[in-house]
């Protein structure tokens, strides 16, 4: 069975016929009794409200509401300053930009968001992390999902690709035929999962996008915006009716389940409050010393981060009271947000020194919810990959019930997960993808922070069944 979302991207705020095409999609959804889910634009929200668009926001309401971003390609756009400031300064300001837009978007439509689209090309990890923090936990249009086509858990976030494009079948003859067979092979690919089917619905009627104002960095005053040029009405309904036809065609085919990011989202909904008990932990550790990966047991999944949280926990408990605890529990912590170094040659220290370090980590991990980039062990910087080595290491020998030597060894280990050498990360770039942005913007600290947020990649399978307790449990 596939699950199908149909996506659609609301965000032409200058188009005046731009709200009837939204208008029209939400009413040909709704003729095939389907629910979709349309993806507003802050401004576009505010805008449909100002022309006193009652039918278009009642006719949208009927569906899912998803959030576009406040203002979409007017600049700076998100990736663009983001660029230009570091982490918590970038989460705090896309939180800033982007909180009266949400606000806008649920007031106007009555719903709270699920799930959040990035304009053109514009996102960073950041943007996730700020938009989990804001109640919408669900990216629908993302670069990012397992190489087996499995939804991708990344910074707090749900990740879903956009895979079928209205918009790639505007032109051309056989239309329809064509969408029939392109979706059929695209479903037997899929073998399951997910698949979102999405649109923007200006391009209905509208012969180019109307943010080509902004192209390559540009900021036109506000007198000088123009409606995108119109398509000939006569073109618009050929094409809606086709697209009638095929949605009628993938809702009755019976391998199909159309769904909603919302519905979605809980069915990928992970328990939290768990805690693991200590022979879980050092299993995990075991197969994650092999590869410094993501790891499934028992329908779990745990990111590297995950991991490495566990592990700090334990030791920094060991370094408290003389002996493992029986169980840790699992915090859903991201990824390091600085550059990484890992020393050259192996280093021999202290396992007092060590551990000290770990209650450092610990500590950190507490305040910001996320690794460390650089753990210092007296002279010596140590990278999370070598730093996590070293840790599972001492944890297996002390489970062992070994008395530890006075050293421990710090091997070169590699910081990046093995994800972060998969095609999804390899081919990250901003340069030349969007014709929004502007021609020298290559967003290359933005690309570095997104592989260091591989150390949060994990599949996506929802609620486990591991044997876990409650945090008042634990405390007795």
């Amino acid at each position: 069975m596939v699950s199908v979302i149909f996506s659609f991207d609301v965000e032409d705020f200058i188009t005046p016929e731009a709200d009837d095409a939204a208008l029209r999609w939400a009413q040909l959804l709704a003729k095939h009794g389907v629910k979709g889910c349309f993806c507003v634009v802050g401004e576009k929200a505010r805008v449909l409200r100002e022309r006193g668009r009652v039918d278009v926001i009642k006719a949208l309401k009927q569906h899912e509401i998803g959030y576009h971003s406040d203002t979409h390609s007017l600049h700076p756009t998100m990736a663009e300053y983001l660029e230009e400031l570091d982490w918590n300064e970038g989460v705090d300001e896309v939180i800033r930009r982007e909180i009266g837009g949400i606000h806008d978007v649920a007031e106007i439509f009555g719903q709270y968001p699920t799930a959040w689209i990035r304009p053109g090309n514009s996102w960073a990890p950041q943007v996730m992390v700020a938009m989990a923090l804001l109640g919408i936990p669900v990216a629908g249009d993302s670069d990012f999902e397992m190489p087996d086509g499995t939804p991708m858990r990344y910074c707090n976030s749900l990740l879903l690709r956009y895979l079928f494009a209205f918009d790639d079948y505007f032109e051309g003859r056989d239309r329809l035929p064509r969408m029939k067979r392109d979706f059929d092979r695209l479903v037997a690919k899929r073998d399951g999962g997910v698949i979102v089917i999405y649109s923007h619905p200006c391009r209905l009627v509208t012969e180019r996008f109307w943010d080509e104002l902004f192209d390559r960095g540009a900021t036109p005053p506000k007198k000088d915006w123009r409606p995108a040029p119109l398509r000939p009405s006569k073109t618009s309904e050929k094409m809606l009716a086709d697209f009638d036809r095929f949605i009628g065609y993938v809702v009755e085919k019976r391998d199909i389940e159309v769904t909603t990011f919302r519905e979605l989202y809980n069915t990928y909904r992970e328990t939290e409050g768990m805690w693991l008990e200590l022979p879980t932990v050092v299993a995990l550790v075991k197969r994650i010393r092999d590869r410094l990966s993501y790891q499934v047991m028992e329908e779990v999944a745990f990111s590297p981060a995950e991991i490495f949280g566990l592990l700090a926990w334990s030791l920094a408990s060991f370094s408290r009271k003389g002996k493992l605890p029986a169980c840790a529990p699992l915090r859903r912590i991201i990824g390091p947000v600085c550059l990484p170094s890992s020393p050259t040659d192996s280093l021999r220290v202290m396992v007092g020194d060590f551990l000290s370090a770990c209650c450092q980590v610990e500590n950190y991990i507490c305040k910001y919810r996320r690794l460390p980039g650089e753990m210092r062990i007296g002279e010596a910087e140590v990278g999370p990959g070598a730093f996590m080595d070293t840790m599972g290491r001492l944890l297996v020998s002390l489970d062992g019930c070994k008395e530890p030597s006075d050293r421990v060894s710090i091997e070169q280990k590699s910081d990046y997960p093995e994800i972060a050498g998969g095609k999804g990360f390899e081919r990250l770039k901003y340069e030349g993808t969007w014709p929004v942005f502007p021609q020298d913007f290559r967003g290359e600290y933005l690309i570095q922070m997104a592989k260091l947020q591989s150390w949060s990649a994990k599949p996506a399978l929802g609620q486990g069944n591991l044997s876990r307790r409650k945090s008042r449990d634990a405390s007795h």
